[in-house]
């Protein structure tokens, strides 16, 4: 609902029930991070991420759990938090292109463009076609400034517009 529609607060409600049903469930408070990030409520959005890496330490995808906290604290504006989870989360899984951009974003907004050539370049690799623009139109931040400097992250990246 939040990434592919932008309907945050439909999300928030099929979140909310799911967790009513199963507070402990990790996966559940994996997946609504990102829409509390999305959103603004940052600190909402980190803590769902770090309680669900609590409850599923060993999970087979954890990059995902990791990528969604990298989420988080760029959201946030931690960058060096988000790029330190972004690495964690490529650690898993280095053809994960979602933590491949966010990382390079990550990296860019500290002003370390060098370190996120070589992230941009996999993505250009994993995905030929790749474009910001495009990305930037239907990104799940909310607020439009917050879409815009994720676009110019990544294009200082090494990202083509």
């Amino acid at each position: 609902r939040t990434i592919l529609g932008r309907a945050y607060d439909e999300a928030l409600d099929l979140f909310g029930r799911a967790l009513g049903a199963t507070p402990n469930d990790a996966e559940t408070l994996m997946w609504s991070s990102p829409t509390f990030a999305y959103i603004g409520e940052t600190r909402e959005a980190v803590q769902r991420a770090q309680r669900a890496i609590a409850l599923s330490p060993q999970d087979p995808f954890l990059f995902r759990y990791e990528h969604f906290l990298c989420i988080s604290h760029y959201a946030a504006g931690d960058y060096e938090a988000a790029a330190h989870w972004g690495r964690r989360s490529l650690g898993g899984n280095p053809h994960y292109t979602s933590s491949l951009r966010m990382t390079a974003a990550a990296l860019a907004g500290l002003g370390r463009a060098q370190e996120a050539r070589p992230l941009a370049a996999t993505v250009m690799r994993l995905q030929p076609g790749f474009r910001v623009a495009p990305l930037i139109a239907q990104q799940a931040f909310r607020d439009e400034g917050q879409r815009q400097r994720y676009g110019q992250h990544l294009a200082a990246a090494g990202l083509p517009p």
